[in-house]
């Protein structure tokens, strides 16, 4: 429980916030997030900086021509090592997954020789990340920072009006008929597009990870705050990605996420990580940052009207601190389970209850 003179101070601090911001839009609020610009060119810097680790280049290009761009770290062997996926932002309005994978790669590249962790991390897996599925997205998301009355559903899509998570092949029909499931109306928020790859992100992501043995991928999205893995087909598929995701909650100094899984009762849904672990074997999680209770908390406190900060937490870092080694420690235990390769086609075959 806080001191007293904490929860003052804490008072304090949050009438001076609202008493400065008042009720303002995201334009009037200053913030960390980079612009897209500011974006690209730290992952530049980043690969610049460590040439001998990192590596940056595309993997394809957005509806609207934009480079999606790739970061591989590894430590440069003549050992092929077990490889690793680290995404965010398929959603265009959703930073903080940008954030945390950018942490992530920070963390790997500065700590690499001063950190026996990260460095034993480096010894065994090759990390690639694609920081920025949706640049489309980013970019009017971005654009429309200034304008409070901007669509939530907009900001998400890609430049086609696709939920790009939901553009993703069925394993099998799907079950459930569930509004989160996707849906083929063109103006619903989670509309699935014309057919299953009609986009170019997706397509770039389809070739890109064909190309690759990925044992294991972590996906960040926004805004609540849980482990999803894909729908398991077993009880002892859920039994291993629990067993995954515990070593992230062992982690996480701040929230621990549940992991959320009912194989029998859920349904595809054509999401990147359903996708990822049948056709691929990867072992897969959709991982939500930061909870829908505490963006509504800071919206009412801050003053902040854009629906931007409905998906993502002014303070940044404190989120980083919470998620970011969490992932690795995540990618670590799938390293273990798996033995750092794809999941056998035998323990993956399709089972709908």
């Amino acid at each position: 429980m806080k001191s007293f003179q904490a929860c003052v101070l804490t008072f304090i601090f949050s009438f001076a916030v609202a008493f400065q911001y008042g009720s303002r839009s995201s334009a009037q609020v200053s913030h960390d997030y980079p612009s897209p610009d500011e974006m690209i060119a730290e992952l530049y810097e980043l690969a610049s900086s460590s040439s001998d680790y990192a590596e940056i280049g595309e993997i394809g290009k957005s509806v609207q021509g934009r480079p999606i761009y790739y970061l591989q770290i590894s430590r440069r062997g003549d050992k092929k090592k077990p490889e690793a996926l680290v995404a965010a932002n398929i959603h265009g309005n959703e930073w903080i997954g940008n954030r945390v994978a950018m942490s992530m790669a920070k963390r790997l590249l500065r700590d690499k020789d001063s950190d026996p962790w990260i460095s034993g991390l480096l010894d065994d897996i090759d990390f690639w990340f694609l920081p920025c599925i949706n640049p489309d997205g980013y970019v009017r998301t971005w654009e429309e920072l200034d304008n409070d009355e901007a669509e939530w559903a907009h900001m998400r899509k890609n430049a086609n009006g696709v939920d790009l998570n939901r553009n993703f092949p069925l394993p099998a029909e799907r079950t459930v008929d569930m509004d989160l499931a996707g849906s083929d109306d063109p103006e619903h928020i989670r509309y699935m597009g014309p057919y299953p790859y009609s986009e170019p992100e997706t397509q770039a992501v389809r070739d890109f990870v064909s190309l690759r043995t990925f044992f294991a991928a972590i996906d960040f999205h926004s805004n609540w705050a849980v482990f999803f893995p894909p729908k398991c087909n077993s009880n002892a598929c859920e039994a291993k990605f629990k067993d995954m995701m515990e070593a992230a909650r062992d982690r996480q100094p701040n929230l621990k996420y549940p992991t959320v899984s009912a194989w029998r009762i859920d349904s595809f849904s054509g999401e990147m990580e359903d996708t990822l672990f049948y056709k691929y074997g990867v072992m897969a999680v959709c991982w939500e940052v930061f909870p829908e209770t505490a963006a509504k908390e800071q919206q009412q406190r801050l003053g902040l009207r854009h629906p931007f900060w409905s998906m993502n937490p002014y303070d940044i870092d404190y989120w980083i601190e919470n998620d970011s080694d969490a992932a690795l420690a995540a990618i670590e235990r799938a390293n273990k389970i798996t033995g750092g390769a794809p999941v056998p086609e035998n323990a993956r075959k399709v089972k709908l209850k």
